[in-house]
């Protein structure tokens, strides 16, 4: 059986609309009975956001919290795109790293520096949020379907 791999960049997931029309697509690829590899980039904007949060926090500015909350506000408007019992095992998932996100950018804050390996950890994000978001939406769709976070399968230098 063949696997075919689909890629769907930040713009083609850019709004929560835009993310049920990439739902549709790959449901549709599905009919075809072969395997399916997704991968899922941050919704559109996102990593840039990411990177001036970072930037903004490591120049001592608190202005960095203001821009995590549009982030959080931007991700809650794509959660209400699943069904509702969906809709808290997404934001649990995601409430727990967006946690650890608030601490990582609270520490270089408070240490007035990033590092690359900060900067590239804070950029990641990003995708694992829209993948938990359409990986939910799937399943909920009757996909069978796992969110697996591409830092397990992929390593860069």
């Amino acid at each position: 059986m063949k696997t075919l791999i689909m890629k769907f960049g930040g713009t083609s997931i850019g709004t929560p609309e835009r993310v049920k029309k990439v739902c549709d697509a790959i449901i549709q690829s599905r009919q075809e009975k072969e395997r399916l590899g997704v991968v899922i980039s941050a919704f559109s904007g996102v990593t840039d956001q990411l990177i001036k949060m970072c930037t903004t926090a490591s120049d001592g500015q608190e202005t960095y919290r203001t821009m995590y909350q549009n982030l959080v506000t931007k991700h809650e408007n794509f959660i209400l795109v699943l069904p509702d019992k969906k809709q808290n095992v997404a934001r649990e998932m995601i409430n727990k790293r967006l946690e650890n996100l608030q601490n990582v950018l609270q520490g270089v804050f408070l240490l007035k520096e990033m590092t690359p390996k900060t900067l590239d950890y804070v950029m990641s994000f990003g995708e694992w949020f829209s993948g938990v978001i359409i990986s939910e939406l799937l399943k909920s769709r009757g996909e069978n379907t796992a969110f697996v976070d591409a830092r397990k399968l992929v390593r860069t230098n």
